[in-house]
Parts: C-alpha cells; structure tokens; sequence
C-alpha cells in the first residue's frame, strides 16, 4: 500500500523533483548501486545540513529506473532550506524525492 501510494506520488510529483534529480545527475557519474547514491545524497545535502535519516527504496521502472528517498535532516531549519532551494514535497514528515539511477543498477529492483 505505501509502495502505491509513492508510486502515485512519483507521476504527481516528477516535474518538482527534478532540481534535487538534476544536482545529483551533474555532480555525480551514474549510480550502480546504494552506496554511491547514498554518497551522492549527502553530498549534496551537505550544504544544507547533515543527513539524520536516509531510506532508499529500490528502484521501481515506473516512468523511468529511479530510487524513491526519504530523508531527513539535521534541523527543521536546514529541511526548510533544502526543501525551498531545491523544491522537494515531504510526505509523512520526510521530505521525499526520487533519484535516477543507471540501467546497470546492481541492487533490487521493485
């Protein structure tokens, strides 16, 4: 059920998500794998604060090959920064985006 209902989010929400998509994709090679997306999250988010929770769902193909992320941050004050700068939704109190990964993905795939 939650699964769906992020699904759903993923079709509303794709053209919000793309700055946080776009950093990630122009800082950072391909994603193969957890690890090196997780790297690349905080990276980014770094400027903003410090990652205090981090869940990657494995990617889905549904429209394209992305991981769904839930994440939190530091402060309130550093999510609101994040969430105005890079134009995130938050869903259950996490702020949620999607991330594009590379068809050679070595993890799970939903």
């Amino acid at each position: 059920m939650i699964i769906d209902c992020l699904i759903e989010l993923i079709r509303c929400a794709e053209i919000i998500n793309l700055n946080l998509n776009n950093a990630l994709k122009q800082r950072f090679p391909s994603f193969l794998n957890e690890h090196s997306l997780r790297h690349a999250i905080e990276s980014v988010c770094a400027e903003f604060g410090e990652v205090a929770k981090l869940t990657i769902f494995p990617p889905s193909r549904v429209p394209s090959l992305q991981c769904t992320c839930l994440l939190r941050l530091e402060s309130a004050e550093a999510e609101e920064r994040l969430k105005s700068r890079l134009h995130v939704l938050e869903y259950g109190g996490e702020i949620l985006f999607f991330a594009d990964v590379d068809g050679d993905w070595n993890g799970p795939v939903s």
